[in-house]
């Protein structure tokens, strides 16, 4: 509140707190006044004050000071006071109705620093009961390690007021951190930011408090970019294979259907290309090296275990038996199985991100399944191109 709107809200009538009778109180008790705002909290038709003060230990806390007394000079009664945490700065001190109906709550946010961590606290104060009592009391830590992490998507912690269902209650979103994705490098683990983790608090009426919803939301930050085109050297000539096998298959997030290799020596040779309309930036890429519709498929088949992978102007050869240092162009790599338990995925995270309108992937190598005839099946099931 400006100098010029406190002065305009004593002329009316209502309290100050700055040079109030309550504030000198509390500075000779040596606390610090470090945010006020003001609203009717008790819902008396009266303007009240939610300060934040801090005190010889560095300890803030979040405090309600009602108006009392004579209407035309009113004074202040400390009414609640907050549990307390060490803070050094007030992010948010705002009165705002989170649980629906009036009067507001009073909402603190609070952050504390230490060299190594970054703590939000959370504070809400409002009635309860005919009386004010602590709807809610977290601390959240939010700042995210920079060691060994790739960050293709960003992702900063925070915390959130939002009417997530709109119904006029305020929901409190954590974001709680990026989900990672862990890489093996040269020089040891590395890490890519892939997704993002939030936990959601929701306003109980019949407990009067904020309570955690025990399932964390997950959210994909990195979903696989659509080409414009994908063509390739051979194709099964089946129709009947035409709805699952030919080259368009090899993006569309789907392991049950795959690009399935035509030609001679097992498809040692023959490539796919994926193309854009547009230069787009890839910085990882995911690959599906065989028949993955189901454990049958992949056992039977062949396993692309050596690729050629063209991004743009950079040249990637892979050996699947080799990944550990990553190949030229790569600055980390990892398998893990698919999500059925069987069956290989290849995670590839580039040098640098490639702007590029194409991306190539040619089959140089291959090693046979349980089925060793002419006719065994050699599929890429998935090429994921993500930012």
């Amino acid at each position: 509140m400006t100098p010029f709107a406190l002065t305009l809200v004593a002329l009316l009538g209502t309290p100050t707190y700055r040079g109030s009778e309550a504030e000198r109180e509390a500075k000779a008790k040596g606390l610090t006044l470090l945010a006020e705002t003001s609203a009717d909290f008790d819902g008396d038709g009266r303007a009240d004050f939610g300060i934040v003060e801090k005190d010889a230990s560095s300890k803030c806390r979040a405090v309600v000071l009602r108006a009392t007394g004579d209407e035309d000079e009113p004074d202040l009664a400390r009414s609640f006071e907050s549990s307390s945490k060490k803070c050094d700065r007030v992010l948010k001190l705002q009165a705002r109705a989170i649980a629906g109906d009036p009067p507001p709550e009073l909402f603190a946010e609070l952050e504390e620093r230490s060299p190594d961590e970054l703590v939000e606290h959370v504070r809400i104060v409002g009635r309860s009961g005919g009386s004010f009592a602590e709807l809610y009391a977290q601390s959240f830590p939010v700042a995210m390690p920079d060691e060994g992490v790739v960050e293709l998507a960003k992702v900063k912690p925070s915390l959130e007021l939002v009417d997530l269902d709109r119904n006029g209650t305020q929901e409190l979103l954590w974001v709680r951190g990026p989900r990672l994705l862990p890489l093996k490098g040269a020089n040891g683990p590395v890490q890519v930011v892939f997704g993002v983790e939030k936990q959601v608090f929701r306003f109980r009426e019949e407990t009067g408090k904020f309570a955690k919803e025990e399932e964390i939301k997950a959210e994909d930050l990195l979903p696989p970019k659509s080409p414009w085109e994908v063509s390739a050297s051979s194709q099964v000539p089946s129709l009947a294979a035409w709805g699952t096998a030919q080259p368009f298959w090899v993006s569309d997030d789907d392991n049950q259907t795959a690009w399935i290799v035509a030609g001679a020596k097992r498809g040692v040779g023959e490539f796919v290309e994926l193309k854009f309309n547009k230069p787009t930036s890839v910085g990882l890429i995911r690959i599906v090296p065989g028949c993955a519709r189901s454990v049958d498929a992949w056992k039977r088949g062949n396993q692309v275990t050596k690729l050629k992978l063209e991004v743009g102007a950079l040249v990637v050869e892979l050996d699947r038996d080799k990944l550990l240092p990553p190949a030229q162009g790569l600055r980390a790599t990892a398998e893990f199985p698919l999500p059925g338990g069987f069956g290989d995925q290849v995670i590839l995270l580039l040098a640098e991100p490639q702007n590029t309108r194409a991306v190539k992937l040619t089959i140089t190598g291959v090693a046979p399944g349980s089925d060793k005839s002419p006719s065994a099946e050699t599929c890429i099931s998935e090429i994921g191109l993500h930012g």
